[in-house]
């Protein structure tokens, strides 16, 4: 790995903007294919930087993404803190008597797979992306670093930055997130959908075991979605929380202190765990929609948050990114093979068509479920508790759906 900043004239394969989780990942899965990549982060720290500010947030990384991470040869490596995820039990809790009264239990089992996924920390995530990234000999990363000018040619793509830099590249991959820069440097249009929901995130101690289980508790306004942390029985049982719900709930949730928040997700789990004890800070994050009109552009391809943004359910977010990055790296594999260009207009298509529908339709199924979750009308909350019973009293129908929230690509067969 090359950090030099007195490089002002670069010429690379693949510029990648943004080094968050899916810039980085796009960098380890691009360089697996002999390319050369920079990679520029708006924010400061650079590449070897061990402490990381941790926002509380984990990913569950899903089945399907776990064979790609392999195949670029980090998943041993994440196992280390990997949480094994071997079911997902959705949960209807009842306003009036607190607890709760109906439940869907999808386990891996159903699928003929000892898991569904894996809790990864993001900190930790991003900090063995670093560490790995460090030793590449084809990899130039930049911190503290901004596009200023961004110009299209026929045969590359010229980036101009902060720092004096010119960075010459055949492809420009956006992964800078929600207020992407090179979306907007692109010209392409995006559209937001405000939930007006907010969400609470952070960590909880337990007094039962998870049993390797997740669960998504639906009340009213969002939401409680608790996934199992990597923990041994000398010290105790934790799980990662995001509680989604309207802002005047989640301010009056925010402003307890910790022994009465702990108190309020007592209620809010319906003690589906046991006691529970707030762990670390609470981080607050808007809930919104938002896709971009197109994910390419001349010579540029959006991945990730910059080219949508989905509400944290079904761990949907994350994982759509990471096969937006599987995409990528397949047609670009693809392309090599002829030595043909990757950035010319037809691979642009190319992407275009396998990301689009794709993201869309997901977009839509994960809208649709955030509205109903939203809703706290008796006919609202029986419907949801009619489903729940539905599912669980038909194997096919149960099926059907967990494979529709890890797959991408599903057939139905009654």
């Amino acid at each position: 790995m090359i950090k030099e900043t007195k490089l002002r004239n670069i010429t690379t394969d693949v510029l990648i903007c943004g080094g968050g989780i899916s810039g980085l990942l796009a960098a380890k899965a691009l360089l697996s294919l002999g390319l050369s990549v920079v990679c520029i982060e708006k924010r400061t720290g650079g590449i070897k930087e061990k402490k990381l500010g941790s926002d509380g947030r984990s990913t569950a990384i899903l089945d399907p993404t776990v064979s790609f991470l392999k195949s670029l040869g980090i998943w041993e490596t994440l196992l280390k803190k990997a949480q094994p995820l071997e079911s997902l039990v959705i949960c209807n809790l009842s306003k009036d008597k607190g607890n709760i009264d109906e439940t869907c239990e999808f386990p891996a089992a159903d699928l003929n797979l000892k898991t569904l996924g894996f809790n990864v920390p993001n900190d930790f995530l991003i900090s063995e992306l670093r560490k790995d990234l460090s030793n590449h000999s084809k990899f130039i990363y930049f911190d503290n670093v901004v596009i200023e000018q961004l110009v299209s040619r026929t045969n590359e793509v010229i980036v101009l930055t902060n720092q004096k830099q010119k960075i010459s590249s055949k492809l420009l991959v956006g992964a800078d997130g929600r207020e992407s820069s090179v979306r907007e440097f692109a010209n392409i249009e995006k559209h937001s959908f405000d939930y007006g929901q907010q969400a609470l995130v952070f960590s909880i101690k337990h007094e039962l075991q998870h049993k390797a289980k997740s669960y998504e508790i639906y009340e009213k306004g969002g939401p409680c979605t608790l996934v199992p942390n990597k923990t041994t029985k000398d010290n105790g049982y934790y799980s990662s929380v995001v509680l989604v719900d309207r802002p005047n709930e989640i301010d009056t949730a925010s402003n307890l202190d910790r022994k009465s928040f702990s108190s309020y997700m007592n209620r809010r789990t319906g003690m589906i765990l046991g006691e529970c004890l707030v762990q670390t800070e609470v981080k607050k994050f808007p809930i919104i929609s938002q896709i971009s009109k197109k994910f390419t552009g001349d010579r540029v391809i959006l991945l990730a948050e910059s080219a949508h943004i989905m509400p944290p359910i079904g761990a949907q977010g994350l994982n759509s990114s990471i096969r937006d990055i599987e995409i990528l790296t397949e047609l670009i594999a693809t392309r090599k093979v002829g030595n043909k260009d990757f950035g010319n207009n037809k691979f642009l298509l190319n992407f275009e068509k396998a990301r689009a529908f794709q993201i869309r339709s997901r977009m839509i199924g994960v809208h649709m479920l955030n509205k109903v979750s939203m809703y706290s009308s008796r006919p609202i909350i029986e419907a949801r508790k009619l489903g729940l019973r539905t599912l669980d009293k038909n194997p096919t129908l149960r099926n059907f759906a967990m494979k529709l929230g890890m797959y991408e690509k599903t057939s139905f067969h009654l």
